[in-house]
């Protein structure tokens, strides 16, 4: 469920949709002075970092402000949102429960595909903020758990291969680009649905002692071998399905 519309109607007055833009600090702060009017006292159970964007395309022809949008957006908003909603997490309140934080990271922040340098930056960013802040926030009580989801049924890949293909039209990376966004759509056509991941973030947020970090891919054994792979030979791996070998 990803539009305010929708999940009003799902939830009417148990729940409110708050909008806001990631890169707007007043907006942040006003949407948790609107939390903390309504909890009065009380806490906030769990706050889901989710919210992000994929900028795609090749890095040599990257335009560096789509760079600092993919950063600005994933991590900076990430961090900025958390420090808002903190001290309604428990943080510095004495007596009181603690809430946690669960950040949406990817399989991404494992494994730097290219095509996707932003993206995966961003990613591997989110994966080194929540390890940060997992060990700092100890002192409050407040534990941070990340989940890497593989694929999932979702349009952003779409978009972003779409984008991506115009973007490096006639350049040397156009044939490759090709077949990554096969690749890409395939992905998304048998990814998983968007509930697995919902169902897990509820599971983390009732589970007494969650592991810190959570892999849910529709392909774990291959995600595990991968990772397991020497480096040199992943490239050549990733570079044949692309075609990105030399070609001169």
């Amino acid at each position: 469920m990803r539009s305010a519309a929708a999940f009003e109607a799902e939830f009417g007055e148990l729940g409110t949709a708050l909008l806001f833009d990631l890169r707007d600090e007043s907006a942040i702060a006003a949407a948790a002075d609107q939390v903390r009017a309504t909890l009065g006292e009380g806490t906030v159970a769990g706050l889901v970092n989710n919210a992000g964007i994929a900028v795609p395309g090749s890095l040599e022809h990257l335009p560096l402000a789509r760079l600092r949008e993919q950063i600005e957006v994933s991590v900076i908003g990430t961090l900025a949102v958390t420090q808002a909603f903190l001290p309604l997490l428990g943080a510095g309140r004495p007596n009181r429960p603690r809430g946690r934080i669960v950040n949406i990271s990817s399989v991404g922040g494992a494994i730097a595909m290219p095509f996707l340098g932003p993206y995966a930056a961003a990613k591997f960013g989110v994966e080194a903020l929540s390890d940060s802040l997992r060990r700092e926030l100890m002192i409050h009580g407040v534990d941070v758990v990340v989940i890497q989801p593989g694929g999932v049924a979702t349009p952003i890949w779409r978009k972003a291969t779409g984008e991506a293909a115009h973007a490096n039209r006639h350049t040397i990376y156009d044939r490759s680009l090709a077949a990554f966004r096969t690749a890409a759509g395939a992905a998304g056509e048998g990814g998983l649905p968007a509930e697995r991941i919902g169902e897990l973030v509820l599971h983390i947020l009732r589970s007494k002692r969650p592991r810190p970090r959570y892999l849910i891919t529709p392909h774990p054994i291959t995600e595990r071998i991968m990772r397991r792979l020497p480096t040199r030979l992943l490239d050549r791996l990733i570079a044949n399905r692309l075609g990105l070998t030399r070609r001169s």
